[in-house]
């Protein structure tokens, strides 16, 4: 599957904080990306569950680990970690 990229597109929320919308579902966008060969995700994981169910944060103290792991064609894993072992 392929991302038309004419579908994504540049936008600004509330706080003029820039960031890529796409009319797709986020679920598709995200899938199609990690099923896409030399992109590399930084671990990522909820932040609070309960309050915001469709937010996902990354956990950027491991940046320079997923770095390092993409240089040789390699995924950190684990890619989706979980809230309470490492957002706390």
């Amino acid at each position: 599957m392929k991302i038309n990229l004419q579908d994504v597109k540049w936008q600004y929320n509330r706080r003029k904080k820039k960031y890529l919308y796409c009319h797709h579902p986020v679920g598709v966008n995200l899938m199609r990306l990690m099923a896409t060969k030399n992109i590399y995700f930084v671990p990522f994981g909820q932040d609070a569950p309960e309050k915001k169910p469709n937010s996902m944060v990354a956990r950027m103290e491991l940046l320079e680990d997923t770095v390092l792991e993409a240089l040789q064609g390699k995924q950190l894993q684990p890619v989706v970690v979980e809230k309470f072992r490492y957002m706390n």
